[in-house]
């Protein structure tokens, strides 16, 4: 079988794909690389170079992907994880790895997730989404994010009313539409569920970080990844059912990292539908720990699809 990895992309997210992206590889045996900039589609030959593109050739024939047997579209963010690529893939009845249109574009908006949670009765954090300057807002702090985005870009955490403006231009800037959260004081937990025969649900960890699990912190710094998280059996089981039910009720494939919040309860955060998978991410992380090798997980990955 011959595999098609698709990264980059023209998401804030575009240096976060590329090196997911060079990490699977080391995992594949017959693949090519293709990756996505400024709109265009380039083929690597060589070393997949995110400065420039003196070892890529643009793909002058977007049928020639009708040359691999399945895609690995390794894109995060805007364009990637919403959606948007696996419609293309679907147009042209091409297989490819993870979750559909739907549960894509759903998962990666938070106010739309937020409001599904709502009517499946799923506790989330009390939220009010924007789509301009939120002028009702007295009690501190707060978080304030893009509804549409991943990785923690374009999210703040307000402790007051002067930091509330700064906080929301910066969010408009990734989207139109913003979610205003509650700030609770609560550990941060993380599963990783990945689709074979059955749904797997990883061992939970915890992330701790400074302040919040912001984009330095998964990306630039040193962040604590616990495994396992030194929480109950009765949260545990609460945060596994709440993982099988989310993943089923929302169609999705695949693989998933879906986060949690612990604090005076257990809180549904967010699912992120493709997890970074780099060495350092904590979907491969949370697999490895319970025996699945990352060619393993890869090699299940593209057998289910």
């Amino acid at each position: 079988m011959k595999v098609l990895v698709l990264c980059g992309g023209d998401s804030s997210e575009h240096q976060i794909s590329l090196n997911s992206a060079r990490n699977i590889i080391k995992y594949l045996d017959n693949y090519d690389v293709w990756y996505i900039k400024n709109h265009k589609f380039y083929k690597t030959c060589g070393i997949l170079d995110s400065d420039d593109l003196k070892n890529s050739l643009v793909v002058e024939k977007l049928d020639d992907i009708y040359n691999y047997d399945i895609v690995l579209p390794i894109l995060h963010g805007k364009y990637g994880e919403d959606g948007c690529i696996q419609g293309f893939l679907e147009t042209l009845n091409i297989p490819y790895v993870g979750c559909n249109v739907l549960s894509s574009s759903i998962c990666m908006d938070k106010g739309i997730f937020k409001t599904i949670m709502d009517g499946f009765k799923i506790p989330v954090v009390p939220y009010k989404i924007y789509t301009s300057y939120p002028s009702d807002i007295v009690s501190f702090p707060v978080m304030v994010k893009p509804c549409n985005g991943g990785s923690s870009i374009g999210i703040s955490k307000v402790n007051n009313a002067y930091e509330l403006k700064k906080a929301c231009d910066l969010a408009f800037k990734y989207d139109k539409r913003i979610i205003v959260e509650k700030w609770i004081d609560a550990r941060e937990l993380e599963c990783a569920v990945l689709e074979s025969d059955e749904i797997i649900v990883s061992s939970i960890g915890e992330v701790k970080s400074n302040g919040f699990y912001d984009y330095d912190s998964k990306y630039e710094h040193e962040t604590e990844l616990i495994i396992p998280a030194n929480i109950t059996l009765k949260e545990i089981d609460i945060i596994k059912d709440y993982a099988r039910t989310l993943f089923k009720v929302l169609d999705c494939h695949g693989l998933a990292r879906i986060d949690f919040f612990l604090g005076d309860r257990v809180y549904v955060n967010e699912i992120n539908t493709l997890p970074g998978f780099n060495d350092i991410s904590m979907f491969s992380k949370l697999l490895n720990y319970d025996g699945y090798s990352t060619k393993e997980i890869i090699d299940i990955l593209i057998k289910k699809s």
